[in-house]
């Protein structure tokens, strides 16, 4: 009798998990249809047109932007959103995510509809694990090179990587293979950094929708480090949460990569955005972060006793 209800309560979590991935991919496709204004895809087709105005990221994103564009303008759109959809999908399984809280959740719905990709940058981190895991410098290089597109998201995140699953040789041998890459792509783009500085300096970085909190503390809440690099338990939920609380100009979709790596109720706190809306407002949405944050703190520093922590699973934090 156990075990029937088991196998029911199995078939169930796999219907419900099947629905929130068509409501996910049904979305993906449907917004290309309605969407008409300039959006963040639009700005991506432009500067692989050669408009660099406001391209504020790495130059070698560029040529898969410059391969969509030979297709129709909503073809691609629905691309770049299935693509989104993937990699998040694939990012929470191997996280051990909610991946229905994901699929359902504000912050991936507004990515769809402005034509973000973050899920290109999530499944690239998990290309990067997967390399750590299985000692493969390559692939982990590879994957931390194409998370590094949006380097403030694929640097941190590769950082933390790093920083909870690799040894000290291993980091070293990731860390150099990815630096000489880096100094060939100068030689191939030239200098791109200073570039990009001098683009945001002459278009400011439009924060209608930034979430960080970085904008009413300054660098103050970086002190938020100070427990992830003052323990010797290394924690990658603490981490992504302590990167989503301090990043400056965080947008909504940046959360998505919060969420791939949260596996219980806390990550339904991300739909209270359908019921705020629109604005700088969504700031609240960080709230999800601030509860990560403060229970992974408290199990690395007082629940030691009580909590199994080790760096052989994915996730080293208890379900939140």
């Amino acid at each position: 009798m156990n075990q029937q209800s088991e196998q029911t309560s199995s078939k169930w979590k796999n219907y419900i998990t099947f629905t929130a991935l068509a409501f996910a991919v049904a979305w993906a496709i449907f917004f290309p249809l309605i969407t008409s204004f300039d959006n963040d895809l639009q700005i991506m087709f432009d500067a692989a047109n050669g408009d660099l105005s406001r391209y504020y990221y790495t130059p070698w994103g560029l040529h898969f932007y410059a391969v969509l564009d030979l297709l129709p303008y909503n073809v691609g759109f629905i691309i770049v959103n299935l693509i989104n959809v993937g990699g998040l999908y694939y990012s929470a399984k191997t996280f051990h995510g909610n991946t229905v809280a994901l699929l359902t959740s504000y912050a991936l719905l507004f990515s769809l509809f402005y034509g973000q990709i973050d899920g290109m940058w999530a499944g690239a981190l998990v290309l990067m694990y997967v390399g750590i895991k299985r000692e493969n410098t390559g692939l982990a290089v590879f994957g931390w090179l194409i998370a590094l597109v949006k380097y403030y998201i694929g640097f941190p995140l590769g950082i933390g990587l790093l920083w909870c699953f690799a040894g000290r040789k291993q980091t070293t041998h990731i860390v150099g293979a990815t630096g000489i890459m880096l100094l060939i792509s100068f030689v191939i783009y030239g200098p791109y950094p200073i570039e990009i500085l001098d683009r945001a300096a002459q278009t400011p970085l439009l924060d209608s929708f930034a979430i960080d909190l970085w904008q009413y503390t300054g660098p103050l809440i970086l002190l938020l480090w100070l427990p992830v690099l003052l323990t010797k338990k290394r924690d990658y939920r603490l981490f992504v949460a302590t990167w989503a609380l301090t990043t400056p100009y965080l947008q909504v979709h940046g959360l998505t990569h919060l969420l791939v790596v949260l596996s219980g109720p806390v990550a339904w706190t991300n739909h209270i955005g359908y019921v705020i809306g629109f604005g700088k407002q969504l700031v609240v949405l960080q709230g999800t972060a601030l509860i990560v944050y403060i229970v992974c703190v408290y199990q690395l520093y007082w629940g030691a006793r009580t909590t199994n922590i080790s760096n052989d699973k994915p996730i080293t934090a208890p379900e939140l």
